[in-house]
């Protein structure tokens, strides 16, 4: 039996004016009587037969499992009779629930005539642009209509687009203060390129960002881009007179892959030449 009760997201918070702020909406004492004599007419303290209260929650049972038990209960003792499609939890319940509905019907009519919905006409009528301006004459429309398509729109030139690239590649130039993982090559060489920051601060990061890639690797999806960063390190050390900085990061790669963090794949796919 499936109860829907409203999750997190669909709660609403709607805020709405307070009615006592005019005073066509405060309420008469004769619509407060009528409020309360439904109120009593629907209560269920003592609504029940033997004038308990009805609809107990320990009292009340899922009519659907009731339903299950009783067709067990009667194919178990009368099996060649066919199921009965009555339900007694659910006819007991539907009689309650019609002697209350008819006990509130006379109060209900009474609310019905008491808070008397009226339709409001609108306050200010909509006026058209034909009944402000006047009418145009259709010829008058198409013609201008005909002169505005045959204006050609300018477009770009190839000098203005490639002027708006080169500005674009000069502003993301710009931005690039530290290598990142999308493309580390890229950024490892523009930085150097730049001079600034120092030289041993640039590959400083590089070694980071090949150390996170293998560190952070789900398998060997990001192995080939650390190799590539690996490469292009090697290579403008080699070019920049600089050996120690590769070495002393290969080493560290070395001591790391004989470790439980580090990454022995990675260390052998260099080993082995598979890049």
């Amino acid at each position: 039996y499936y109860v829907k009760l409203p999750f997190a997201e669909d709660l609403r918070g709607f805020e709405f004016d307070n009615l006592e702020a005019t005073k066509r909406n405060q309420v008469n004492d004769e619509q407060l009587k009528c409020i309360d004599n439904l109120i009593t007419t629907m209560d269920l303290t003592h609504a029940d037969r033997c004038g308990d209260e009805a609809f107990r929650p320990e009292l009340v049972f899922n009519p659907y499992i009731q339903r299950m038990f009783q067709s067990i209960a009667r194919r178990a003792v009368t099996p060649d009779e066919p199921l009965s499609l009555s339900n007694t939890i659910m006819e007991m319940n539907d009689t309650l629930l019609r002697s209350i509905t008819g006990k509130s019907k006379r109060i209900l009519n009474t609310i019905h005539e008491k808070f008397a919905l009226r339709d409001t006409d609108r306050r200010q009528k909509i006026t058209t642009g034909d009944a402000l301006f006047g009418n145009v004459d259709s010829a008058a429309k198409r013609a201008r209509l005909d002169e505005n398509e045959n204006i050609e729109e300018p477009t770009a030139t190839t000098a203005d687009s490639a002027s708006f690239e080169s500005q674009a590649a000069a502003k993301k130039k710009a931005a690039i203060r530290n290598v990142g993982t999308l493309t580390p090559v890229e950024d490892f060489k523009l930085l150097i390129e730049q001079g600034s920051p120092s030289f041993a601060e640039v590959c400083k990061q590089m070694c980071n960002i090949i150390l996170e890639l293998v560190h952070n690797s789900h398998g060997d999806a990001l192995f080939e881009k650390a190799f590539q960063c690996l490469q292009c390190l090697r290579e403008i050390c080699i070019n920049k007179l600089e050996p120690k900085i590769f070495n002393d990061l290969e080493s560290l790669l070395k001591k790391q892959a004989s470790t439980i963090d580090g990454r022995k794949d990675f260390w052998q796919k260099i080993i082995d030449g598979m890049f």
